[in-house]
């Protein structure tokens, strides 16, 4: 997008907020405590994902009354799935590849729970235009968070490069009156969670030797991020000199990496207990 097509959609998200104003009292942020927050996750990873949950832990322990709703889809909502702090998990179609769809999934699942959030908030990865647009036509409150379009809300937030991805996230928690600091990030699990990985944990016991379980090895993709080098003498020193079994964990998209993992020299040999699962 050029300057002038920047510019153009500026001031036509500003004119838009000063038509809400008068047509749409709601979108005006009060000076009571917010009772009811949505909060949008729609470009998801399994990190950002993970990393938005201190704010969600924020709010319902600073202020248990407020509730808490989040819309998601994916890995988003398993993320979320049994956690104690999300009053409202609702499941909609990805909104940046089905906007549509995703907007008449929301509105519907609101109206069936009679919610009505006071706010709409985003994070530091769903500062896109369109997920801005998406808010605005999803929720009759005011808008706030992380974008790359202020003029479309009324309580904008800049992304700040000096702080870290949750502190920067847990800024929406202080849109909302959350003083609170930044507590760690949880994902919680079901029973029937626990069970199968108890379960997977003793199909790859050998003997005495306890159980090392790599849960991601991760794409290499980032400059942070292992390579499979890395990762494959990490396994040899873990079995080889520590005297762990090895399991690896990961989601049917990750077999062949894992596969390729295994057949590495390093860790290859017969007597090699590891294993995808």
């Amino acid at each position: 997008m050029g300057p002038l097509e920047r510019k153009l959609l500026t001031v036509s998200a500003a004119a838009a907020v000063a038509l809400e104003r008068l047509l749409r009292p709601a979108t005006k942020p009060g000076p009571d405590p917010v009772k009811s927050v949505l909060v949008l996750e729609y470009y998801i990873q399994l990190g950002t994902c993970v990393h938005m949950t201190p704010l969600f832990e924020a709010i319902k322990r600073e202020r248990p009354e407020t509730t808490v709703t989040v819309a998601t889809w994916g890995i988003g909502a398993s993320v979320l799935r049994n956690s104690p702090y999300v009053d409202h998990l609702l499941e909609t179609p990805d909104a940046l590849k089905d906007f549509r769809g995703a907007l008449t999934s929301l509105k519907k699942q609101l109206k069936a729970r009679s919610l009505k959030p006071e706010c709409c908030l985003t994070g530091a990865f769903d500062q896109r235009t369109k997920i801005g647009i998406f808010a605005a036509l999803a929720c009759n409150g005011w808008r706030g968070g992380l974008t790359l379009l202020p003029a479309l809300y009324q309580r904008p937030l800049t992304y700040d490069k000096n702080i870290s991805l949750i502190a920067n996230n847990m800024r929406l928690a202080h849109l909302i009156g959350i003083s609170g600091e930044a507590p760690e990030p949880k994902v919680f699990y079901s029973s029937e969670d626990a069970a199968v990985a108890r379960e997977l944990v003793d199909s790859a016991r050998s003997g005495s030797r306890p159980v090392l379980v790599v849960i991601s090895r991760n794409s290499g993709g980032l400059p942070t991020a292992w390579h499979e080098e890395r990762w494959a003498e990490t396994i040899r020193y873990a079995h080889r000199v520590l005297g762990y079994s090895v399991l690896y964990v990961g989601s049917a998209a990750e077999a062949p990496a894992l596969a390729a993992l295994r057949r590495k020299p390093t860790i290859s040999e017969p007597h090699w207990p590891g294993r995808p699962a």
